[in-house]
């Protein structure tokens, strides 16, 4: 361990180590590897628009969401539709946080501009 590192404000680095997590047909994870599992037949996308700006909590409603599920969010600016003309502007647009719930997803979502913007958040769920 390296105690002389500093980070952010000149405090200490938090050093977290993760153990792998057992797959779901109950092997243990290869070193490197989460809980590695294929996507299943019922994968699927979908897409919300949000506009705004700031950080948000956004409660995204989809009745095939389980606790369980594995869900991946992205975000990305669009000029006029999500599906034509999304772009890489100068605003920074992240997804900080994902919690699936029976019912939804919860996303964190932090536009860092000024004004409104128009957001694209687009999901893959692994019910």
């Amino acid at each position: 361990m390296h105690a002389s590192i500093k980070a952010g404000s000149n405090l200490p680095l938090e050093i977290v180590t993760l153990e792998p997590v057992s797959g779901a047909d109950g092997r243990q994870a290869a070193h490197g590897e989460v809980g590695s599992r294929s996507l299943g037949g019922g994968s699927f996308t979908t897409t919300y628009q949000w506009r705004g700006n700031g950080t948000v909590l956004l409660n995204l409603r989809h009745g095939a969401i389980l606790a369980g599920s594995r869900v991946f969010a992205s975000v990305s600016e669009y000029n006029t539709a999500w599906n034509v003309d999304r772009f890489i502007g100068n605003a920074t647009i992240q997804v900080l946080n994902v919690s699936p719930y029976n019912g939804g997803v919860w996303v964190r979502l932090a536009c860092g501009w000024s004004s409104p913007l128009n957001n694209s958040i687009s999901l893959l769920i692994d019910p």
